[in-house]
């Protein structure tokens, strides 16, 4: 057996409260999760400190794939503004990919 080293960076935790956002994005039913992970890592925005898959469901037509993003700042409390900014962003950027969330 072979170990491997792995770097772990230390950040600290941000004073500031954190955010989450859960997201349902419709998907065609040949959509893999793969595929919805790679343009959910393409969205690039300052706030985001990470995101993760929570849930799938499958009908005949669709796929809904859930989503959580954990935004917030190093800096500063995030405005109502500051989120609604995000949110607008996030979903123009699906839309660009031919993607919609359930509202």
């Amino acid at each position: 057996m072979e170990l491997v080293k792995q770097l772990i960076v230390y950040q600290p935790v941000s004073k500031y409260p954190m955010i989450t956002l859960d997201y349902s994005i419709i998907t065609s039913l040949n959509t893999t999760g793969e595929e919805l992970g790679n343009i959910i890592k393409g969205y690039e925005h300052s706030f985001i400190i990470g995101w993760e898959y929570l849930d799938l469901y499958e009908s005949e037509a669709q796929k809904r794939y859930t989503i959580r993003y954990i935004i917030g700042s190093y800096e500063r409390t995030l405005t109502s503004e500051d989120v609604a900014e995000f949110k607008d962003m996030f979903i123009a950027y699906l839309h660009n990919h031919n993607l919609s969330i359930v509202e």
